[in-house]
């Protein structure tokens, strides 16, 4: 059993929202802070070349920009299955 812990960092590359029912999206990215920062904590199993872990995301700071004065407090926590394979290893050794 593996115990993961540490700093998470976001970055949104592009965010867009429909405006109307046709296929017209205008870009949303504006909204949102460049770099929202939280932690990043969970539990998994690790086997030969492969690992499985649940993990859970919390920002700690917002990543909505404010909009005309107005404050947009927006924090996307999530719970995360992860599903990792080690492709080559270089140093093989025990801890």
């Amino acid at each position: 059993m593996r115990f993961y812990v540490g700093p998470a960092v976001s970055r949104i590359f592009y965010a867009g929202v429909r405006i109307d029912q046709e296929s017209y999206v205008r870009s949303a990215t504006a909204g949102f802070t460049g770099f929202p920062a939280g932690y990043e904590a969970g539990f998994g199993l690790a086997f030969n070349r492969m690992q499985i872990s649940v993990r859970t995301l919390r920002y700690l700071t917002n990543y909505g920009n404010s909009y005309r004065g107005i404050g947009l407090p927006i924090k996307n926590n999530d719970i995360r299955i992860v599903l990792a394979f080690t492709l080559k290893e270089k140093h093989k050794g025990s801890y």
